[in-house]
């Protein structure tokens, strides 16, 4: 505001300026004047003489750098107060909204911080631009760790959610700028192993995740101090991860943000298509959700799990579901998500990804889904009702987005599809994401699966649903599982080539329109 004054020389002086480290990217500006009628000028161009004007005006010079909540009041009593509320986002210089809440009612009243915080963040073109923002920064990110760092690309994402991991203790969070750069690594590594150490799961699946973040301590480039950037790389990430993903991460809890760097990442070095993992974008986890009429009484389970984005798409619904009701809560964090990653590495991803949503990931399991301790495990899971006895906890929803074919057959994922469907209820839901080839071809899989489920409907999705590096055309099968399918069956079939999605250069597919919801 050095250059915001209301007569176009020098520094500007609203009455306040309001900002939080919970997300150091929202200012509130508020500007007041003592007359009703000084609320508001009709051109809205007057800032020295109107409230209204006035607040707009300091918006503007933030908006270069900040989404701006402007708040206008004039009166000098609560009674006769008149309170207006705008909307100023981040780079749109001179245009505003005002403030609505969920009702759809513009907002004329002093709220408490948090309360104005709630509403903004979940205005869809504030939670669209932090989510650019964030994909922005990751480019950025794997450029410098390219550049300074040298670490592996399968210890690329290890870094920035052990980092997150980190951050999410209170004595880290305040404390790691002061430990100098040879300690840093030790402080890193010690803060995420008692982090891991803390959560409720056995200690043999603790051992397997923190072993996975060991290199954090020892990998020679991204510890030592570098001259050019006056700091080891490792601090610069600590940095900027807290400044850029950090308060992302504390707010959008429906937001896969490992799975998201570690998608990036791949773009770069090639790409995991090769081993056949094509993580699911987070518009059709959330589908999945709505199309299995997820409860917070459900259990949901994953037998690919990856990241862990279809259990985080089904937690978010689940806890909104709950109405604040904590033991509700609970329940869905402790009980109400299976999931199952063969590979050590992404299972530590998918572990971390959980515990920074408050879950201590007890029922995820590093292994095959085909290996017959998992299913034993699973299909006898027992959950703890409020009198103190148990109930079975077998999943109820299964979703799966599995490893597709490397061979050309396009069968393989039958066999997925088909393991998933037996570690269900019977009568439960099953829903899988396939290329649309292992649905058209005949196979004695597809024959094994409609002798012991049933295929209620399939959903053609659109041809470019996914990278380049995973150029599949796919659909969705949605079944009833271990309920034989009737001969006289009628399947739901759909065409749904368009999400509104568009393909940006060096960005991807984004609903850049904003047409997914409708």
């Amino acid at each position: 505001l050095k250059s915001a004054s209301k007569s176009g020389e020098g520094v500007g002086r609203p009455e306040f300026i309001i900002q939080s480290k919970k997300d150091r990217e929202f200012i509130v500006v508020i500007e007041c004047k003592a007359s009703r009628q000084k609320h508001a000028s009709d051109s809205l161009n007057n800032p020295k003489d109107f409230a209204v004007d006035g607040a707009l005006h300091y918006a503007n010079h933030m908006c270069r750098s900040y989404n701006v909540l402007a708040i206008a009041v004039s009166g000098q009593t609560i009674e006769e107060a008149k309170i207006s509320c705008y909307i100023v986002r981040k780079g749109k210089y001179n245009k505003f909204d005002p403030l609505i809440d969920k009702f759809g009612n513009q907002i004329e009243r002093i709220l408490g911080f948090n309360n104005f915080f709630e509403i903004f963040i979940y205005d869809p073109a504030i939670h669209a631009q932090k989510e650019r923002d964030v994909l922005d920064f990751s480019k950025d990110l794997h450029n410098f760790i390219r550049d300074y760092a040298h670490i592996s690309d399968t210890e690329k994402p290890l870094v920035v959610s052990g980092i997150l991991l980190a951050l999410q203790d209170n004595v880290y969070f305040k404390t790691y700028e002061s430990y100098p750069d040879s300690r840093l690594p030790q402080f890193t590594l010690g803060t995420i192993h008692r982090v891991v150490d803390e959560q409720n799961i056995p200690n043999s699946k603790k051992l397997g995740i923190k072993q996975q973040y060991g290199f954090i301590q020892t990998h020679t480039k991204l510890i030592d101090h570098e001259k050019s950037i006056d700091m080891s790389p490792l601090r610069k990430i600590v940095n900027d991860l807290e400044e850029h993903v950090f308060p992302f991460v504390s707010i959008y809890q429906d937001y896969d943000i490992v799975g998201r760097f570690y998608n990036e990442f791949l773009r770069y070095s090639g790409g995991d298509g090769k081993l056949g993992i094509v993580l699911t974008p987070k518009h059709i986890t959330e589908l999945f959700v709505d199309l299995a009429h997820v409860t917070p009484s459900d259990t949901v389970f994953d037998p690919c799990c990856g990241t862990g984005s279809f259990l985080i798409s089904a937690m978010h619904a689940m806890i909104s579901e709950c109405g604040g009701d904590e033991k509700a809560i609970n329940r869905v964090k402790l009980s109400g998500l299976v999931g199952i990653e063969s590979q050590p590495k992404m299972f530590a991803l998918a572990a971390t990804n959980m515990i920074l949503r408050g879950d201590g990931s007890c029922q995820l399991f590093e292994g095959s889904c085909f290996n017959e301790s998992h299913f034993k495990d699973i299909t006898h899971l027992k959950e703890e009702l409020s009198d103190g006895t148990k109930q079975s906890n077998r999943p109820n929803i299964g979703f799966i987005n599995p490893p597709y074919s490397l061979k050309g057959e396009g069968l393989s994922e039958l066999q997925f599809i088909k393991t998933m469907l037996d570690y269900l209820q019977r009568g439960g839901t099953g829903i899988a994401i396939v290329p649309i080839g292992c649905v058209i071809e005949s196979s004695d899989l597809k024959r094994q699966i409609l002798e012991s489920h049933t295929l209620e409907a399939v959903v053609s999705m659109p041809d470019d649903l996914f990278s380049k590096q995973a150029a599949t055309v796919t659909c969705i099968v949605i079944f009833t599982a271990r309920k034989k399918h009737p001969p006289n069956k009628k399947v739901w079939f759909a065409r749904c080539k368009n999400d509104g999605f568009v393909t940006l250069k060096h960005i991807g597919r984004v609903d850049y329109y904003n047409r997914w919801p409708s």
